[in-house]
């Protein structure tokens, strides 16, 4: 199987089956997918031996992100292929046959952009929010309409960030940190915020270099948004 991104220059080849080095399995042309011959880099070599890996996608807006359908689910990588983890959370150690991302705009009628859909074998089909996308400048449409109700500041995050939003009620206020894999790695509470605009800061200090998606809760209210750590 092969994807690619906007950038026709970048292909990921995956390959299925047992036989040869797993280094070979998973393999990305960055630079000249379009030439006269590819030159391909292997990704796999920390990937467990013998893993038939069967599908991929590379993320519509970060080429670091790269997502792998293997016999043991999906893997992730937030750096280009260096390292992967697993993130089949729901579905487990289920082999994935097919991985594929929405790249219809919000400017095509497309209120999902950037959602990824998971094809399992015998575990049903799955989605992931984790990789929606705003509307570019190109998406001739009011940007405004679709902008979340939190916004996280600065982004990229380096030591410290600030998550902004508004509150229509009095309420208390949970943050959740999620990296890519599914697993909470942080969260803040405050309580009694008055409506109005507010903010809460959050450390980063100890977060790996990645991305991360970010969820507000306040009552009935449920916001999420992504940042990437630098």
């Amino acid at each position: 199987d092969f994807a690619t991104t906007s950038d026709p220059n970048i292909l990921l080849v995956t390959r299925g089956g047992t036989s040869g080095s797993t280094a070979t399995r998973v393999q990305i042309d960055a630079t000249n997918a379009l030439g006269s011959s590819l030159s391909l880099t292997s990704l796999g070599s920390s990937l467990p031996s013998g893993l038939p890996i069967y599908c991929g996608v590379i993320d519509r807006d970060d080429d670091n992100i790269i997502l792998i359908g293997t016999e043991l689910g999906v893997l992730v990588s937030t750096n280009g292929g260096s390292t992967w983890e697993n993130c089949s959370d729901g579905f487990g150690n289920t082999p994935v046959m097919d991985i594929k991302q929405n790249w219809r705009t919000f400017n095509e009628g497309c209120q999902r952009p950037g959602e990824i859909y998971i094809g399992t074998f015998g575990r049903g089909i799955w989605s992931t929010e984790a990789y929606l996308g705003m509307p570019t400048e190109q998406d001739n449409l009011d940007a405004n309409k679709f902008v979340p109700n939190i916004n996280v500041y600065p982004n990229p995050v380096n030591d410290y960030g600030t998550v902004a939003f508004n509150l229509e009620n009095s309420s208390d206020v949970t943050v959740q940190i999620f990296n890519l894999t599914g697993q909470l790695v942080q969260e803040v509470r405050e309580n009694n915020l008055f409506a109005g605009a507010n903010q809460i800061a959050f450390s980063a200090n100890e977060l790996p270099k990645g991305t991360y998606i970010i969820r507000l809760n306040a009552g009935e209210m449920v916001e999420t948004s992504k940042f990437i750590k630098h």
